[in-house]
């Protein structure tokens, strides 16, 4: 395994790993090694990817135009077209989301990658390795088919919009698909990294408690009843805490408390009631007012709102997700 000296961090590879654009270059698997960390003991996981979108600019001729038709270029492009049926592509694209599913659900995130925890990191890698097994299962059925794919595919386009290249094209691009992570081994944090991870996860439980609100409540104002599913979000986001923890004790261990108490108080099987909804809405509640106030602040607050189901917009706000597929670096130096 190539290493690297960052002050305390020391770079490998899980899978194979390239950078966009590039030929697959594999690079040697060995375990991650794990130095004393008074402040736990990190992984940073990023993904690389590089999938083929079957796309090529519009021609002039494509759409007929003459040249006194032509936007200026300093004004607006023609746009593109598919060069194959981009459904194809669906599975490998599936697969890359669900990358980032598993490491968002495992880590805190950075930049284009996640901050993984060790306690963590051994079943998150177990889960993308299967992920990019997937992709490349899926991959390996594209290349074989894409022949039969690209003839079915262009007999239903007009033949004006006909790709020039041929179906060597396609099997040529596909083959150059890739899903790899690649890993930055944090052996000891500094209280700034631990801040700033702090901080960011902060950010994603407001983050998340929105989207539970939104997804349970806010849709359903006059449910009596839920089954377990309900939980599910509240499960996984207490398991990211957990993990997490370390970044701040003081902070984290109040916050990991009350949502234990809240999934003990529930039943761990069959439907929850109006009664168990009222405590995990009001939970909720307190995790998104977590932005400036504890969380025993918080749940004094949202215990004596009221109003119970009334999800307002101020309450829920739109998160971004990940950029898909960028760079991914070392942290910059200092951080850690």
């Amino acid at each position: 395994m190539a290493t690297v000296n960052m002050s305390t961090v020391q770079t490998g590879c899980g899978g194979v790993a390239t950078t966009p654009g590039s030929e697959a270059a594999s690079v040697t698997v060995q375990p991650t090694r794990w130095g004393a960390s008074p402040r736990g003991k990190v992984v940073i996981v990023g993904v690389q990817s590089h999938i083929w979108d079957a796309r090529t600019s519009l021609r002039p001729e494509d759409l007929e135009l003459s040249a006194e038709q032509l936007p200026e270029k300093a004004v607006a492009g023609l746009g593109s077209k598919y060069t194959f049926d981009r459904s194809r592509l669906r599975p490998l694209l599936a697969s890359r989301l669900a990358l980032y599913r598993t490491l968002k659900e495992r880590g805190v995130s950075i930049g284009n990658a996640y901050v993984i925890a060790e306690d963590e990191y051994k079943e998150a890698m177990a889960k993308a390795g299967e992920i990019i097994a997937d992709f490349e299962k899926a991959k390996r059925e594209l290349v074989t088919k894409a022949p039969e794919w690209y003839e079915e595919w262009k007999e239903n386009i007009p033949p004006k919009f006909h790709p020039t290249d041929g179906a060597e094209r396609v099997v040529q691009e596909v083959e150059r698909s890739f899903l790899a992570t690649i890993e930055f081994e944090v052996s000891e944090l500094s209280q700034k990294a631990s801040n700033q991870l702090s901080e960011r996860l902060l950010q994603e439980v407001v983050s998340g408690a929105q989207d539970m609100l939104r997804g349970s409540f806010h849709r359903y104002k006059n449910r009596l009843e839920a089954t377990q599913r309900i939980l599910l979000p509240l499960k996984k986001l207490k398991n990211k805490i957990e993990s997490m923890v370390f970044v701040d004790h003081e902070t984290w261990q109040p916050i990991l408390d009350e949502i234990t108490a809240l999934l003990d108080s529930v039943p761990s099987k069959g439907k929850l009631n109006h009664k168990h909804l009222s405590q995990l809405y009001v939970l909720l509640v307190a995790l998104v007012g977590m932005r400036d106030k504890s969380i025993r602040d918080s749940l004094k607050d949202a215990e004596s709102s009221g109003d119970l189901w009334n999800v307002t917009d101020d309450t829920i706000e739109d998160s971004p997700e990940p950029a898909d597929s960028a760079p991914v670096n070392a942290p910059a130096s200092g951080w850690y």
